[in-house]
């Protein structure tokens, strides 16, 4: 059904850059680190398909495996949603930024406080 011939996605292309805001709580659990992750569109745009990632701050390498409560959102203007994030710690080799983008941007960092 999407790939019929007669759909049109090229507008996808055209979506603006979405403006995110996020507010994200670190805890430690046993032997885990838990990101709590509140993220806003506070644009005036769609953000479709917005992927997080977390990586190292300096490396900009994907931390994985990490687990999320859920990922790929699509959050209206004004919406807000918050996910997790849980990381063993051994898997944490140097300090983990916040990375997303949405779909046909180019990838934006949030520093962790």
């Amino acid at each position: 059904y999407w790939l019929h011939k007669n759909n049109q996605f090229e507008k996808l292309q055209e979506i603006p850059n979405p403006v995110l805001k996020a507010h994200i709580v670190k805890r430690e659990i046993k032997d885990q680190w838990n990101y709590k992750i509140t993220v806003k569109n506070a644009g005036k745009t769609l953000a479709y398909m917005t992927r997080f990632q977390l990586a190292g701050a300096k490396s900009g390498i994907e931390i994985l495996p990490t687990f999320w409560t859920d990922n790929y959102l699509t959050l209206l203007p004004g919406e807000t949603k918050t996910i997790e994030a849980f990381l063993d710690k051994a898997d944490i080799l140097e300090t983990p930024v916040l990375l997303y983008n949405t779909y046909s941007h180019s990838m934006n960092r949030i520093e962790i406080k």
